[in-house]
């Protein structure tokens, strides 16, 4: 059954890719049960086969882990310059757009460096946050509309780096034809660098608030009148907000209002409550 899974998986894209061979590393341990219960002079070779079967799967898992958490040095030069340009450009109140490269570093470099990310590497919340990417065609409005509502300013193109197989192929196509509706700022060998021109920043409206910080956990801006708020930031209840007053709750369209008491600083913090988890 599992064998007909994945040929089925193989052929027909679905959320589920690779996670189908995952069971792999799991199955080779089981088969020590049946091979106990054979006869004795079988199960010398049973479990020869079983220890070579589970040095080849374990090998496999630990390469595979090391290369999906240790990066390269050579992808550690590779994407300084993308980081120092986004650091010396960019502002806490816009998101960054990278077009996915094949092994999704920029999903680790940047976040690693404070710099917040549009798409993430995970595939299955890509696929449901973005679906316009996986399309054979993406069109300029859908792009301009999408960059705005997830309040990206700068969007980075790889030229030396394999891109995603499935995600970037249309995107890439789009910022090269020269018809994204985005402006060339910077270019280098490995690197392009766009710019999208009067961007949407995360906190609305812009002329009486602007974002300092923004992390996974903690978002902080300030802003000059006390009111209501658009905050470009999917909505969740666990955030726990100062000053006292300041109320979070849900848009429309998923993302966060705020309710702000008065002029001045305002802080956002991840906290969880274990029954509301459990």
């Amino acid at each position: 059954m599992w064998g007909l899974a994945g040929v089925a998986g193989f052929l027909v894209p679905t959320p589920i890719g690779a996670n189908l061979g995952r069971p792999a590393f799991l199955l080779v341990p089981l088969l020590l049960v049946p091979a106990a219960r054979l006869a004795p002079r079988a199960q010398t070779v049973a479990a020869m086969g079983v220890f070579l079967a589970l040095t080849l799967s374990t090998g496999t898992l630990q390469s595979s882990l090391a290369s999906a958490f240790v990066p390269h040095e050579n992808e550690v030069r590779l994407w300084r310059p993308v980081v120092d340009f986004l650091r010396r450009h960019e502002s806490p109140s816009f998101r960054v757009e990278v077009v996915p490269t094949a092994g999704h570093w920029e999903a680790y470099f940047l976040p690693r460096a404070g710099i917040p990310i549009a798409r993430g590497w995970y595939r299955q919340l890509d696929l449901a946050a973005n679906a316009l990417f996986y399309r054979s065609q993406l069109s300029r409005s859908g792009y301009l509309d999408w960059l705005r509502r997830m309040a990206v300013r700068y969007v980075v193109v790889p030229r030396a780096e394999s891109l995603d197989g499935r995600g970037a192929a249309s995107e890439a196509r789009l910022l090269l034809s020269g018809k994204s509706g985005l402006r060339l700022v910077a270019a280098t060998r490995a690197w392009s660098y766009y710019e999208l021109r009067a961007a949407t920043p995360l906190l609305r409206p812009a002329r009486l608030g602007v974002i300092k910080s923004f992390g996974p956990d903690r978002i902080a801006g300030v802003v000059r009148r006390a009111g209501t708020y658009f905050l470009g930031v999917t909505y969740m209840r666990w955030w726990e907000a100062s000053p006292t007053g300041l109320r979070v709750a849900r848009a429309p369209n998923g993302m966060t209002i705020l309710h702000v008491p008065r002029a001045g600083r305002f802080r956002l913090e991840a906290g969880t409550v274990l029954p509301d988890v459990l």
